[in-house]
């Protein structure tokens, strides 16, 4: 019966527009980026960031806060910033990133890097703003 109560309350919480979505890294998957040549590649995860920056910095770790820092020291504050910005301008998105950002929220939150989120927003016409510490430059 809790549960019927928790579902009920739900729904009128969605109905009345109330819910808030948090979106992380998985909301990512499967949206498309272009490299310098144009060829269409998928974003890439955190798995995947560690292995470029490993490879960049001829590294061991999987620490990816460790091999970020790494990267920064030895290419610099912007290197890092090039690099993330080069792997993380989507150029596409899917219909289940579309579908998402359709239903009704009353406000929706995500942490990523990439431009996902703003693109399924613009393409339905949906207002966003984006909130960042003063020191931070949009990607």
């Amino acid at each position: 019966m809790e549960t019927i109560k928790r579902l009920t309350n739900l729904l009128r919480l969605y109905e009345n527009q109330q819910c808030l979505l948090f979106v992380g890294a998985g909301f990512s998957s499967g949206a498309v980026r272009r490299t310098d040549t144009h060829e269409a590649q998928l974003i890439p995860a955190g798995y995947d960031l560690t292995q470029i920056m490993k490879n960049a910095l001829s590294e061991e770790s999987s620490d990816l806060g460790e091999l970020a820092d790494l990267y920064q020291e030895q290419f610099g504050e912007n290197g890092l910033f090039q690099l993330l910005k080069s792997l993380y301008v989507a150029a596409e998105v899917n219909e289940s990133q579309k579908s998402v950002c359709r239903f009704p929220w009353k406000e929706i939150y995500t942490t990523n890097f990439d431009n996902v989120l703003e693109i399924c927003c613009a393409q339905q016409g949906l207002k966003f703003r984006r909130v960042l510490r003063a020191e931070w430059q949009p990607i």
